[in-house]
C-alpha cells in the first residue's frame, strides 16, 4: 500500500465515523490525516521570559519556513467568551485548521464528560439537577455553533452531513 493509498484509507475511516455520530468536515479530516498521530509534550522548566523566548523563536522559524512576512494571527483554543488560552496552535497556514480540529475534539470530550457525569454519577455523588444538565448541554451547543462562526445553518448542515 502506497503512502497515498494509506492516507486515503485513513481519511475514509475518519469520514466513515459519521455513521457513529461523529461528523468531521472533509477539509478538516484531510488535514488531520495528513499530519498523523500526535503526542503530549512539554518544554523544560523555564521562566516566563524563557518561555516567551521559546515561543518567539518558534514563531520566527514558522515565518521563515512558510515564507510569511508581517503580522500573523496566533491561533489556539480559548475558553468560550474569554481570553483564557487552553493552548496555542501557532501561526502557520494550517494552525487555524488545527485549532478548529482541536476545538471540535475538546467539545466532543466536553459532551462525553458531561454525559458521563450526568448519566452515571459515581457512588455517593449527588445527582445534578435536570436544569444543570440542560445548562451544560446548551453551553456545549453554543460552543459548537461559535466554532462554526456562529452560523446556525452551518451547524445544522454539519449535523446532517
Amino acid at each position: 500500500m502506497t503512502a497515498e493509498d494509506k492516507q486515503e484509507h485513513e481519511l475514509g475511516k475518519v469520514i466513515d465515523q459519521r455513521d457513529r455520530g461523529v461528523i468531521i468536515p472533509r477539509d478538516l479530516a484531510e488535514i488531520i490525516v495528513s499530519l498523523g498521530e500526535v503526542q503530549w509534550g512539554a518544554t523544560a522548566s523555564l521562566s516566563a521570559d524563557e518561555h516567551a523566548d521559546h515561543v518567539r523563536e518558534s514563531v520566527k522559524a514558522t515565518a521563515e519556513h512558510f515564507e510569511q512576512s508581517g503580522p500573523q494571527p496566533m491561533n489556539g483554543l480559548y475558553l468560550v467568551g474569554t481570553e483564557t488560552v487552553l493552548c496555542h496552535t501557532g501561526t502557520s497556514p494550517n494552525s487555524g485548521e488545527i485549532a478548529r480540529a482541536l476545538t471540535g475534539a475538546w467539545n466532543r470530550l466536553l459532551a462525553e464528560a458531561s454525559h458521563a457525569l450526568y448519566a452515571t454519577p459515581p457512588t455517593g455523588h449527588v445527582e445534578p439537577s435536570r436544569e444543570a444538565e440542560l445548562e451544560a448541554r446548551v453551553k456545549y451547543l453554543e460552543a459548537a455553533i461559535r466554532q462554526l462562526g456562529g452560523n446556525i445553518n452551518s451547524y445544522i448542515y454539519e449535523l446532517l452531513g
